[in-house]
């Protein structure tokens, strides 16, 4: 093992008590402290990585993420506290992240932490993010005075979506880009499921009014003992009561393949499904996770609308429902949506969202129609609040959008089929996305679109911005 010192002098001073160890630095011989408390501590090691968290594992305090996470192994034969020690992505930075709250690692056991720069959802939450590209990632004693001591280490190699780096022997043996086993032995080889059918449901193909049948393919190194079609049906409201999961057993079509039904529904009644096998020996596996089911709502039939136009930075329109009410008008984001149709379509139930782990983000109020032909303006304000405002010319979302890298959804079906949507991972050149001429296809010319609330759209390579506002 390495000791390093830090210059943050006594910044840790009083977390947990000390015992003596020896710092050799430029020939000098120092006195230094690790936490006593940190019996056992030097025998952990980091076993698992994962940086492209897609459909792996749920973040346990935020049902609608998949974050990426490092998994700890305890070798040990007693239960090992990780107060005291620090983890971090930056060989340069070593304390990063220190863990200052409770958390222990069962005997012979794993603890997942979860990275996902939300530190502050408890102690299990680190404070920086991964980079599904590769990168460093170190596990270390801290002292009380500063000082820090090396337990493990690695350099992780670029992943792919829902890959993690592992070692093939819990706490030993070498790395490997494998399949995920988070919380449990690095050496199971648990059912794999793929390729689980989802109804294709648009203007012209509603969603299945049943029966449905699901197929899947599942994968395991000893053969599937069972697999299961999991699923439940909800009525308006669909929120109001807890669902009752049915589990239907799915029959093996040959090879790879197994085949399930769903019965046949009412319409409007949302169903969720989810594949479940096991190999009655290393474990089992369920695909999509918790809070990510499958479903759709049966016999809907999606409205034929288009997002027309994104602005993800506005310096030049104001809120037109605080022109001479406020002193200084907010100029939000929005997302303006347009309706190509002959008839007027309401938009009540549908919602937008700039994250596609979470449809339902902004369900649209009653009392919002969009005219045939006709734009309809949805500010990213945050400020949802407004929309209860008497008059008010336009509405307001419980989300803002970031300007360099997000995503504007537009939802339908309780959230179950993505009516349209526009991503960008670069920001705009005059702050927004659009359509030119209105409801035409997004072209190359998308980012030189001005930002133009509420009325058609146009490029602005030579136009001269001045405040608008929507009267």
């Amino acid at each position: 093992m390495q000791i390093f010192q830090r210059a943050a002098g006594a910044m840790l001073a009083g977390i947990v008590p000390a015992a003596l160890l020896l710092l050799v630095t430029g020939g000098i011989v120092a006195a230094q402290d690790v936490p006593a408390a940190g019996a056992g501590q030097s025998d952990l090691r980091i076993n698992e990585i994962m940086a492209s968290n897609g459909t792996t594992l749920v973040d346990p305090d935020e049902v609608d993420e998949t974050p990426d996470w490092i998994e700890i192994y305890n070798p040990t034969a007693s239960p090992v506290s990780l107060t005291g020690m620090a983890l971090t992505d930056d060989p340069a930075d070593a304390l990063k992240h220190i863990i200052t709250q409770t958390l222990t690692i069962p005997a012979n056991g794993f603890l997942i932490l979860y990275a996902d720069n939300d530190p502050e959802q408890g102690p299990a939450h680190l404070s920086f993010g991964l980079s599904a590209a590769g990168e460093y990632v170190g596990l270390y004693q801290v002292g009380s005075s500063g000082t820090f001591l090396k337990v493990d280490e690695t350099d992780f190699p670029a992943l792919g979506t829902d890959l993690s780096y592992a070692r093939t022997i819990d706490g030993g043996g070498t790395w490997e880009i494998t399949r995920p086993t988070p919380g449990k032995r690095n050496s199971i080889d648990a059912p794999y499921i793929t390729e689980v059918t989802t109804p294709t449901v648009s203007a012209d193909t509603p969603a299945p009014l049943g029966p449905f049948t699901v197929t899947a393919t599942i994968t395991d190194n000893v053969g599937v003992a069972a697999a299961s079609l999991v699923y439940y049906t909800a009525t308006a409201p669909y929120t109001a009561t807890t669902p009752v999961w049915v589990t239907a057993t799915m029959a093996s079509l040959g090879g790879n393949q197994y085949q399930g039904v769903l019965p046949a529904v009412p319409g409007n009644t949302l169903v969720r499904y989810y594949v479940y096998a096991s190999d009655g020996e290393d474990g089992d596996a369920r695909f999509p996770l918790p809070q990510h089911e499958y479903g759709y709502l049966a016999g809907y039939r999606p409205p034929l609308l288009l997002i027309n136009e994104v602005v993800s930075r506005n310096n030049t329109a104001f809120d037109p429902d605080e022109v001479g009410i406020f002193p200084t008008p907010e100029t939000p984001d929005w997302i303006e949506v347009y309706n190509p149709g002959s008839q007027p379509v309401s938009l009540e139930g549908l919602s937008l969202t700039n994250d596609r782990r979470e449809p339902l983000k902004f369900r649209v109020p009653a009392g919002a129609v969009i005219p045939a032909g006709g734009l309809i303006v949805f500010l990213a304000d945050d400020d949802a609040g407004q929309n209860t405002l008497p008059g008010h010319k336009v509405w307001h979302m419980n989300f803002t959008l970031n300007n360099d890298n997000d995503f504007a959804g537009f939802y339908g079906g309780e959230g179950t089929v993505l009516i349209d949507f526009y991503d960008w991972d670069q920001p705009p050149r005059h702050g927004g996305f659009g359509r030119v001429p209105v409801g035409a296809e997004w072209t190359v010319k998308a980012p030189l679109v001005c930002p133009t609330l509420g009325v058609a759209n146009i490029l602005c390579d030579q136009e001269v911005l001045l405040p608008a506002v929507l009267r």
